[in-house]
């Protein structure tokens, strides 16, 4: 629901129902951090261009850009959210900073994955370098196949990531400084 929705249903102000999610976002987000991912574990990066929808133009850490179709936003621009979802449908989504995966970001796993857990990633060096030095095993389905010789596919994660753009696109966007906040809930 929208915010306005949310203020006429339980008569609040639109700023009181906007501190209330967010209070929501933070106390589920204990319940996710608790969360420890087993088993076959399937793991991408999702880019997300910045936003900084609600910014103050005094505060805005670049100037606007023109919008353009036929401009491509690089990836220095974009926010990466790691996901994971593993085979009892457990979900982890987290904001790990701007630009390509990398093994600093990868340390969002740690102690999130139980030992002996298969990885089924894409293949980013930072994914082999981390089940490596995490003896995790690792299934690797290349991006130009949608299955490996072993049968193992990303269509999961791929899922949640299509749900995730389906879920943006509604909402117009939402700020990279709340983003985290909506993807705790997303799950």
């Amino acid at each position: 629901m929208t915010l306005a929705n949310i203020a006429d249903e339980i008569h609040v102000s639109q700023t009181t129902a906007f501190n209330m999610r967010h209070k929501l976002f933070k106390a589920i987000a204990h319940i996710r951090d608790s969360t420890l991912l087993s088993g076959q574990i399937q793991l991408d990066g999702k880019f997300v261009p910045m936003n900084f929808k609600g910014t103050k133009s005094e505060n805005m850490p670049r100037l606007s850009k023109m919008r353009s179709s036929r401009s491509k936003t690089p990836l220095a621009h974009k926010v990466c959210i790691m996901t994971a979802i593993d085979s009892d449908d457990h979900i982890f989504m987290e904001i790990t900073g701007v630009g390509e995966e990398t093994n600093e970001m990868m340390h969002v796993f740690d102690g999130r994955i139980a030992p002996g857990s298969l990885l089924v990633t894409d293949g980013k060096f930072a994914f082999e370098t981390y089940a490596k030095n995490n003896n995790l095993n690792i299934e690797i389905v290349k991006s130009s196949k949608f299955t490996n010789e072993h049968d193992f596919n990303l269509a999961e994660v791929n899922g949640l990531h299509s749900q995730l753009d389906i879920f943006l696109k509604r909402c117009r966007g939402v700020s990279t400084r709340h983003l985290q906040g909506y993807l705790t809930c997303l799950y």
